[in-house]
């Protein structure tokens, strides 16, 4: 899973292709340590990291910590007047008054989109989420050779064209969790076995003894909730009222065969 990443002062955009989402995230700790940001990387198994040159040599050598494969892009690749202002209306409703370049990082796998329009969520009481229609014009084929230009766009476009969802996380809401500390608590992915005298490896974290999901969807939402837990009570009850609602319903049974009928969850 590839990722781009974009820092701007203390706030980061972090744009996840495969997933279509983006994650806007004000650090209010700015420690230059990127905790924030690993935590991102080892929760959804990022291999491959984009960046800007906007990226500070202190960052980028704590990023390097994570043993993941980095490539720069150019500025340019940032730049682009017409999404500018779809997103610069978005920028105006969002509380931490984001910086624009911050939601420019996306666009390193959009290649330039053309066309870009807002759409609202469907649940509006979620004010913290906004989706984004992401695609591109072609040009009409004349010839043979224009025709296979062509394709080639759209392949290249196939991956970034659809529905971006854009997430505002407020780290004033979920408990800070440094990488020393995840450490600790085994919550990283750490291949060894519980006796040091055995050559065996195997993964010992938390998450993999509690992970009972039976789709790829489920398993990062886990990994979300154990490396980012909230701290609003109100939000934890709701979690809890629903998992209440399954168990007490006996639901579990009907509940993952539904999830095993999905032939793709992501985009359901």
């Amino acid at each position: 899973m590839n990722i781009s990443i974009l820092y701007k002062k203390n706030i980061l955009g972090v744009c996840i292709q495969d997933m279509k989402d983006l994650f806007i995230i004000q650090d209010i700790y700015d420690t230059h340590e990127c905790d924030i940001l690993k935590n991102i990387i080892h929760t959804f198994d990022i291999q491959k990291c984009f960046y800007s040159l906007d990226l500070s040599l202190e960052r980028y050598e704590c990023l390097e910590e994570c043993q993941i494969e980095f490539e720069m892009l150019e500025t340019k690749t940032y730049e682009n007047s017409s999404v500018k202002k779809h997103l610069e209306q978005f920028i105006e409703k969002d509380k931490y008054k984001l910086s624009i370049s911050c939601l420019s990082s996306l666009l390193i796998f959009f290649n330039c989109p053309e066309i870009i329009k807002e759409i609202i969520a469907d649940n509006k009481k979620v004010s913290c989420e906004n989706r984004f229609f992401v695609g591109k014009k072609v040009k009409t084929a004349e010839t043979i050779k224009d025709e296979r230009q062509n394709n080639f766009r759209m392949s290249k476009l196939i991956t970034s064209i659809g529905v971006y969802n854009i997430h505002l996380l407020d780290l004033r809401e979920t408990l800070f969790l440094s990488q020393s500390t995840m450490k600790s608590l085994y919550l990283l992915k750490e291949k060894r076995h519980q006796n040091i005298n055995i050559s065996t490896k195997k993964d010992f974290s938390v998450i993999e003894k509690i992970d009972f999901t039976q789709t790829n969807v489920g398993k990062s939402l886990l990994k979300l909730w154990v490396n980012f837990p909230l701290l609003n009570i109100k939000k934890i009850n709701e979690r809890r009222e629903i998992i209440d609602y399954i168990i007490n319903n006996s639901l579990q049974t009907k509940t993952t065969q539904f999830l095993k009928m999905c032939v793709c969850l992501e985009k359901n």
